[in-house]
């Protein structure tokens, strides 16, 4: 059978179309039969150690000192808003008129004593000094022996009264209310009452305070590292200390405890220092951020996953992206014989472990 030229024509375009299509679908098989299956380790810092809770500036010692009725309704008191004052310092002093007036009676008392001694030693003195020329016999001995039980009493006598005298004045002094502390006088109450201080105190050293639920109590301690943020300052976190763990719960409140809804959990104040520089930055009320803890350690890496050294602290790897291989640059430290990622891989991805020599850049991958 004869084909024309015309048909020989025809069958050599369809062949062509054949070819056109035919070539890349069998390229694409053939693509598809050579994905490369490695093995892959996934990059992780694991977990933190920290705990994050809110806390709050305040005074690290405030004192409220309320009037005592026993000694009186007229006082006197010595302080102004806004003063500095010394731990001992007079704030308030109550009338002591009574007081003053039976110290000085006792005084009195205490002088006439003394001058009555005098005379009675300088008496007792003469008749020593004297001849012996009275008549009767033994008279001379008699008044020497009635002036030393004389000197006798009014020595007693003063003692006892110097006594009562020094009970007088420690009366007087409890009349005289000291600061317990030093610190600023932040509240002076003119009118006041059984239940409202007349004064308040606040040292100017200052704390932060926050809580910890009764779970993250045994995590901690006093050693724990701290760090904090000031919300208001904008300052980066800042190293602190825990100076307090207190073991006796501030409240109970509702939470969700796993498996017990609506339980209680127990709160317990914690206090912490405010670091030296910026105790003037900071005023009461500030609140701040708080991490207890430390931060896992940077990511370690295989010396197996690098498949070129560039030198000792840049190496190359084959991450995963999308199922293919994308090269990627690395900085390294090397630490006990382990590599220390410091940067150019992030938490969570995804490098081929102990690579082939044969893998190149866009390589189609599966995970074994």
């Amino acid at each position: 059978m004869k084909i024309n030229k015309k048909t020989k024509k025809i069958i050599v375009i369809i062949a062509g179309i054949l070819f056109i299509i035919l070539v890349p679908l069998i390229a694409l098989t053939v693509k598809k039969g050579s994905i490369e299956e490695v093995s892959a380790i996934t990059l992780s810092k694991g977990d933190d150690n920290i705990i994050t809770i809110n806390g709050s500036v305040s005074s690290q010692e405030k004192k409220e000192i309320y009037v005592d009725a026993i000694k009186g309704t007229n006082y006197t008191i010595n302080v102004n808003k806004g003063d500095y004052i010394n731990s001992g310092d007079v704030i308030i002093s109550y009338n002591s008129d009574a007081i003053d007036s039976k110290i000085s009676a006792t005084e009195d008392q205490i002088k006439s004593k003394k001058d009555q001694l005098s005379s009675s030693k300088k008496k007792l003195q003469d008749l020593k000094d004297s001849k012996n020329d009275n008549p009767i016999p033994g008279a001379i001995d008699s008044q020497k022996d009635s002036l030393n039980e004389k000197i006798s009493m009014v020595e007693s006598d003063i003692k006892t009264t110097e006594s009562s005298l020094k009970e007088l004045k420690n009366q007087k002094n409890e009349l005289n209310v000291t600061s317990p502390i030093s610190g600023t006088v932040t509240t002076i109450n003119s009118s006041v009452t059984a239940t409202s201080p007349a004064i308040v105190i606040q040292s100017n050293e200052k704390i932060v305070k926050g809580e910890i639920t009764e779970y993250e109590l045994n995590k901690i301690n006093n050693d724990t590292t701290v760090s904090l943020n000031f919300k208001a300052t904008g300052e980066e976190f800042i190293p602190s200390k825990i100076i307090n763990i207190s073991n006796n719960p501030v409240a109970a409140t509702m939470g969700a405890i796993p498996g017990a809804e609506g339980s209680k959990i127990s709160n317990y104040e914690i206090t912490f220092e405010v670091p030296g520089d910026v105790q003037e930055i900071v005023k009461e009320g500030f609140h701040c951020v708080l991490k207890l803890g430390e931060e896992s350690k940077a990511m370690e890496i295989s010396k197996e996953v690098v498949y070129k050294d560039v030198d000792e602290e840049t190496k190359l790897v084959w991450a995963i992206e999308n199922k293919k291989l994308v090269s990627k640059e690395i900085k390294v430290k090397e630490n006990d014989g382990k590599l220390e990622l410091v940067e150019g891989l992030n938490d969570g991805d995804k490098v081929v472990d102990n690579p082939s020599s044969k893998l190149k850049a866009g390589d189609e991958v599966t995970i074994k």
